[in-house]
């Protein structure tokens, strides 16, 4: 990626905001900026099955009020009367007093497949973008609006 989509969509990322108005911040996509490279990597729905992207409910202050679950954490989580579930694999911890306002959070996802294979790609972040930069992305790559495409933005040194 060039430094002009690049910054096309980490325009686009900063002015998200979820339907109820809450902040959103895509921290991975942060990551990526300070990068020295950024690859688009468009891909169908098996590329990136074991890849999960989280995302955390926090407070200015970094409390934890919500996150997305790995599948491998979700049973360990079935039952517990301190959680509440808002989709199959986000909880949030409706006890926990909010000091300050909410934002959900996007931390990136590691690929050590791809740290095996180039191993001098240094520190290496995953991150998804939103469904308004996956946009952009397929126009910039000439893919078109196909919803059986994906995009996901990969960085390293």
């Amino acid at each position: 990626m060039d430094d002009d989509i690049s910054e096309r969509i980490r325009d686009v990322e900063r002015r998200v905001k979820t339907k109820c108005d809450c902040v959103y911040r895509n921290a991975a996509y942060d990551e990526a900026m300070s990068k020295r490279h950024r690859i688009c990597i468009y891909y169908d729905g098996g590329f990136m099955v074991e890849k999960h992207p989280i995302v955390k409910l926090e407070d200015m202050n970094g409390q934890v009020l919500g996150t997305s679950l790995l599948p491998e954490e979700i049973e360990s989580y079935r039952g517990r009367e301190d959680v509440l579930w808002v989709s199959d694999d986000f909880i949030v911890f409706p006890y926990l007093d909010v000091e300050e306002d909410e934002a959900f959070i996007l931390y990136p996802f590691d690929i050590p497949e791809i740290r095996e294979h180039v191993p001098d790609c240094g520190e290496l972040c995953g991150t998804s973008p939103t469904i308004s930069s996956d946009a952009i992305l397929k126009d910039w790559g000439r893919i078109g609006s196909s919803d059986m495409v994906f995009t996901a933005i990969v960085a390293f040194d």
